[in-house]
């Protein structure tokens, strides 16, 4: 196993090292866990222990199984809102077919705590009776809400929930600089996500944008009004919500800088000289941006919005002149 499981759910990855060890696998598991911690992950390197001949050695197959395309490996998601019964169905009438590829099986069920009752009736039978070589690897978010009696015929194991800093150490572990790395989990929710956003040019164009406006405000030099319209034209309704969680994330370095807090920007030397200023200032500024932020919904133009936050800024820079 990886040693990046091991970083990320320690008490998981030995435990399931010792199971392969044994290889005495549990007919069912109930992977319980809030989003982003790893379940998805777990489940497909569990299903490489149950199924792939050669493991822990890379191979052919485990590459298909992360790609979900391998034969005896099923993978069941919802259906919209829901997981319907007819998912259900038409995967217990598979796994009651003989299989094309000798081996054992394996199915996943991701948010099993979004199926119909019917779904989960279904399931529940088909547990009752014993399926040699056939396994279960099911996922939630909301144990409270599933069967007890799916429950009770499954291994349970807790993973815990993953810190931001966890997700930054991960980041840059995978090659991700500061400050992208600081600041792409605390927007998103899981390493996944992180990892694609921190990948993305308008993300590094919304960061880089944003050091430019402080060192606008810092050294009042140009006007941040004229220089968004200039750089940020790209940045609309789909992109907006992200920009200002960073930009927030900005102006609170300033307030962190006075307390002697550590920084996300910590390549902005702008953030040193803008400290300098009443903490008033910033935290008067902060609220205006939070207001902002929370009220997006209700703006039917939001680059009348950009606009009245790039003035604001201005007259943050020079009225402190």
């Amino acid at each position: 196993m990886d040693k990046s499981f091991h970083f990320r759910q320690p008490y998981v990855a030995g435990l399931l090292e010792k199971t392969f060890d044994k290889k005495r696998f549990s007919h069912a598991y109930l992977f319980e866990g809030e989003r982003g911690s790893g379940k998805m992950a777990f489940a497909l390197e569990l299903a490489k222990m149950m199924l792939d001949t050669t493991y822990p050695t890379a191979s052919a197959m485990s590459k298909m199984i992360d790609a979900n395309a391998y034969a005896n490996l099923y993978v069941i998601t919802p259906d919209g809102a829901t997981i319907k019964k007819e998912q259900i169905t038409y995967l217990i009438s598979e796994l009651n077919k003989t299989s094309l590829v000798e081996g054992s099986r394996v199915y996943i069920i991701q948010d099993i705590e979004k199926m119909t009752a019917s779904a989960a009736n279904s399931l529940l039978k088909y547990f009752e009776e014993p399926h040699p070589n056939v396994y279960a690897i099911l996922l939630t978010e909301q144990i409270n809400q599933i069967l007890k009696t799916i429950i009770s015929r499954s291994q349970l194991i807790h993973f815990q929930a993953v810190s931001k800093n966890q997700l930054h150490n991960e980041l840059l572990q995978a090659g991700v600089k500061d400050p992208y790395a600081a600041l792409a989990p605390l927007v998103t929710s899981t390493f996944e996500e992180a990892m694609t956003l921190s990948e993305l040019d308008e993300f590094h164009q919304m960061v880089e944008i944003i050091k430019e406006l402080g060192n606008i405000m810092a050294n009042r030099y140009f006007n941040a009004f004229i220089y968004f319209r200039d750089k940020g034209q790209f940045i609309g309704r789909d992109q907006i919500d992200l920009f200002l969680q960073l930009l927030v994330y900005y102006v609170k370095d300033v307030v962190n800088e006075q307390t002697s807090q550590a920084l996300l920007y910590q390549d902005a030397k702008s953030v040193k000289e803008l400290a300098k200023r009443p903490p008033s200032e910033w935290l008067q500024l902060l609220e205006f941006l939070m207001e902002q932020h929370a009220h997006l919904r209700y703006y039917p133009n939001v680059g009348l919005m950009l606009d009245r936050i790039m003035m604001r800024l201005d007259r943050r820079s020079y009225e402190s002149s």
